[in-house]
This record gives structure tokens, C-alpha cells and sequence, in this order.
């Protein structure tokens, strides 16, 4: 090869790379996200994952009533990997998750799943994706980044949570807003309330491992204000529950005894973090507690909250 010209060679190796390829597809769950659209479809289209064929890019829009859908068929018609299914219905997550298992993931390897409000950044898709060319790993997820301001008092807190989060998932994993998994999991059971970590109890049911990937981080936007944040927690402690009562699995943060350390770990890295955690485990503490009498059924379609609609800018 070395005495091919510089062209013979290049062609050569990308001739070599994509027999090697894996094949991923790319599902991005929504509902009026609008704003926050046409900077996350651009993101996912410009990744470079190294040995990776990034297609399709599936947009499952449930019962969106902006202008989400015509951005899709905009995006569709400038680029053929990126497809719409629109459904005329909110029928929760985890059905819009099974859509897109079902239509377009036949090819593929592995299943990135994205949340609809969230921007990765540049990069970490790749990064995500690395982990999963180990045998024995079946599910990654990245770090959950919060862009919400720190100098406000739900900001602190919401940035309290997100660091414990890390830190507990550096000990065991807890994925969640962006994941990869072997698209071999099969469908999800569309009662469940909490997506990722159902797939995580497949993967577990499977042996393989679950890894998480700090490096491939994901920006979000945390509710702006204590009623909706007291909401967010309630809904995902509910969801937590039942997946532990229809399978037995238990996430890495279902015991409130098992954040005592990784807290411990965090205040002493960072003591300034003081009466954020302080804030966050006392709403976390009553969101439980409220969760836990409530006698109204569980949803599997959620009340949006508008306070964390708005886009997020890329980096």
C-alpha cells in the first residue's frame, strides 16, 4: 500500500472501514421540542463515529402540536437517514420507544436513544458508542450535564442532583437521557414509566454489563422551579417502584442509604456544594414520601414541564 498514491490509499482504507463497520440507529423521542430541534438534529447528523455508520436518524413525534414535525420532514429531505414517525397521540414513552424498534432497527446493531430536549456534545457519540465493542457490554450512558443557571437556588439544587447522579453511577451504573444498547434487547413492556432503566433490566436479564461513559456527555435543562421539580422526582421514584414490583430490578438509586457514600465522596471534592445537596436531598426525601401515598394511578403519559422546554444552545 505504501507505494499507492495518497488518493489510492485513502480510498483503500475507507473501502477497509466500512466492512468493519457497525451499523447504529439513532432514536430521538418527542413531544413539542421544537426549540430545541434544529440544534440537536444538526448535532447528530455532523457526529464522526469512527467505524460507525450513524443510520437511520428516527424522530418519533407523539402527538406534537408545534412546529416539531415540519422541521423533521425539512431535515428528511436534505438528508435520507433522518425519518418521521408521527404518531396522532401521546401514548407514552416507552410505545414511542417500541416504534422505533420495530420499524427501523432490523439493520442495526446497536440503538442510540436520545431525548428530545437534550443536546450531546460534540463527540460523545462516539464515545458512547466504544464501550459496546466489548462482548460482554449490553447497555452505556453518558453524564447528564444541567445548563441550568447555578446562582439560582433550583439551579443549585438541580445541579446537586445531577453531580450525586454522577457520582453514584461511577460506582454503579444509572443511565439515562442518552443511551446505547445492542438493538438484540428486543421491545420494551409499554406500561413502563421509566424507559432507560427498563432497558437496563433487560441487559441485566441478558448477564451483560452495564457501563457508564462520563466522557460522553449530554446537556439538559432541569425544571426552574420547585414544583416542577417536586413533580419530576415524584413521577421517576413512582416509575422506580414499579419497575422494582414487575421485575425485581433495582436502580443504582432506589436506596436512599446507597447515595450516603458517593454524597460523602462529592461534598468532600467539592465542599461549596454544601446547601445545594442539603436542598436536593430534602426534596428528594419528600418527593419519595409523597410518591409513596400517593393513591393516584400510574401514568404512563407525563404532564410536560414547561420550565425545561427551552433549547439548548450548542457548545
Amino acid at each position: 500500500m505504501e507505494m499507492l498514491d495518497p488518493d489510492t490509499r485513502r480510498l483503500l482504507r475507507s473501502m477497509l472501514s466500512l466492512e468493519e463497520m457497525n451499523r447504529v440507529a439513532i432514536g430521538v423521542m418527542i413531544h413539542n421540542e421544537a426549540g430545541n430541534l434544529p440544534g440537536l438534529l444538526e448535532r447528530l447528523r455532523t457526529e464522526s463515529i469512527e467505524g460507525v455508520y450513524p443510520d437511520p436518524i428516527v424522530v418519533v413525534s407523539s402527538g406534537s402540536t408545534d412546529e416539531s414535525e415540519a422541521i423533521v420532514e425539512q431535515v428528511a429531505r436534505e438528508d435520507d437517514r433522518v425519518h418521521l414517525i408521527s404518531e396522532n397521540e401521546r401514548r407514552g414513552k416507552a410505545h414511542a420507544i417500541n416504534q422505533f424498534l420495530d420499524q427501523f432497527t432490523s439493520n442495526a446493531d446497536i440503538c442510540i436513544l436520545i431525548s428530545g430536549d437534550v443536546l450531546p456534545e460534540s463527540g460523545s457519540l462516539a464515545r458512547l458508542v466504544e464501550p459496546l465493542r466489548t462482548p460482554d457490554v449490553g447497555m452505556t450512558g453518558g453524564r447528564v450535564v444541567p445548563v441550568n443557571p447555578r446562582h439560582t437556588p433550583v439551579g443549585q439544587i438541580v445541579h446537586a442532583l445531577w453531580a450525586l447522579h454522577h457520582a453514584v453511577a461511577r460506582r454503579q451504573p444509572k443511565l439515562g437521557e442518552m443511551v446505547a444498547f445492542r438493538s438484540s434487547i428486543g421491545r420494551l413492556d409499554p406500561r413502563t414509566p421509566v424507559d432507560e432503566a427498563s432497558i437496563e433490566a433487560k441487559v441485566i436479564g441478558t448477564h451483560q454489563r452495564l457501563v457508564y461513559v462520563p466522557e460522553a456527555r449530554v446537556y439538559n435543562r432541569g425544571p426552574a422551579n420547585i414544583a416542577e421539580l417536586i413533580q419530576q422526582r415524584q413521577r421517576i421514584w413512582r416509575g422506580h417502584r414499579w419497575l422494582r414490583k414487575h421485575t425485581g430490578y433495582t436502580v443504582a438509586t432506589y436506596r436512599l442509604r446507597d447515595l450516603m457514600l458517593p454524597a460523602i465522596g462529592h461534598l468532600i471534592r467539592h465542599p461549596l456544594t454544601l446547601p445545594g445537596l442539603i436542598a436536593a436531598t430534602l426534596i428528594e426525601i419528600w418527593s419519595r414520601l409523597e410518591a409513596r401515598h400517593s393513591k393516584a394511578p400510574l401514568p404512563t403519559v407525563w404532564a410536560m414541564l414547561s420550565s425545561t422546554k427551552a433549547p439548548i444552545q450548542p457548545s
